[in-house]
């Protein structure tokens, strides 16, 4: 017999075995890494917009209800737009104005793109008084922020 170097198949087997178990370990941590990362963007977006929705009320008298389109303050015509973008900067949030009146307005960032897989805070939401809340897949309150 003469000694020959080198693995068996069987070695092979078992090393990618091992592998595939780690993988399998560590991929749903990294997803959730990755999930818990790009919420940053959403709430900052949200910061963003109620700093936008007071320097309008300082200006209009009112909270803006509408947020896309060019800035308009008619209160003629009962029409206040804040002139802001309606996804988040890195476009992981989808941006929307859901209620404003004269002294109180509601916002919120829904996860679009990859971060739909975020199940754990899907919408985030964020008011005058900055109140921070999030909503799961469900819509079911959880704690993100």
């Amino acid at each position: 017999m003469s000694n020959r170097a080198g693995f068996t198949l069987i070695e092979i087997l078992i090393a990618i075995v091992i592998i595939g178990i780690l993988a399998a370990i560590a991929y749903p941590t990294y997803q959730a890494s990755a999930y818990r990362s790009r919420r940053a963007d959403g709430m900052a977006a949200l910061v963003k917009l109620a700093l936008d929705q007071e320097r309008f009320r300082s200006s209009c008298r009112q909270y803006a209800t509408i947020l896309a389109g060019a800035r308009t303050c008619n209160t003629g015509s009962g029409t206040y737009r804040l002139g802001a973008s309606a996804t988040s900067d890195e476009g992981y949030y989808n941006l929307s104005i859901q209620s404003a009146n004269a002294t109180a307005f509601e916002l919120r960032a829904t996860a679009t793109g990859v971060q739909t897989g975020d199940s754990d805070c899907r919408t985030l939401i964020l008011d005058q008084d900055n109140n921070k809340t999030a909503l799961d897949s469900g819509g079911n309150p959880s704690q993100c922020w």
